[in-house]
């Protein structure tokens, strides 16, 4: 072995002697921080919840489905549930025949009450215009 390998081969030594001896930093947790911007956020988004949830609260999901269909519209209303994939309200199977529109404002967060309001309105809301679509989605 001459000189050139052994430094080479001393040079590995340590650099694998440093790699395992030297600690893993830690990842630190995540800090949220609420800022005004953040509750200017939430602010805005509770109004949009609260006008929406009117809109939608005496609003019927059934003459609504009729209308569509009228225009040639085979949609049914979807949002999502996490983890547990695209819910389609009064559907146990994946339909074949419509297009699927999702829900806004049916993910994991929760801004409020009027928000809370909204997304029940809203499941109520997409299970009576799915149920008329029903006969035209299979």
């Amino acid at each position: 072995m001459n000189v050139l390998n052994k430094i080479l081969l001393g040079a590995c030594a340590l650099l694998l002697i440093t790699a395992c001896s030297t600690p893993k930093k830690e990842e630190a947790e995540p800090v949220i921080i609420k800022t005004s911007s953040t509750t200017t956020l939430i602010q805005k988004n509770e109004k949009n919840y609260a006008s929406l949830y009117h809109f939608y609260k005496n609003r019927s999901g059934s003459e609504d489905a009729k209308k569509a269909l009228k225009a040639g519209r085979k949609v049914l209303k979807v949002f999502y549930a996490g983890r547990g994939g695209v819910v389609i309200p009064a559907f146990e199977s994946k339909p074949k025949n419509c297009l699927q529109e999702p829900i806004e404002g049916m993910g994991d967060v929760i801004y409020g009450d009027s928000h809370l309001k909204y997304r029940k309105v809203m499941r109520r809301y997409a299970k009576q215009y799915n149920q008329t679509m029903l006969a035209y989605c299979r």
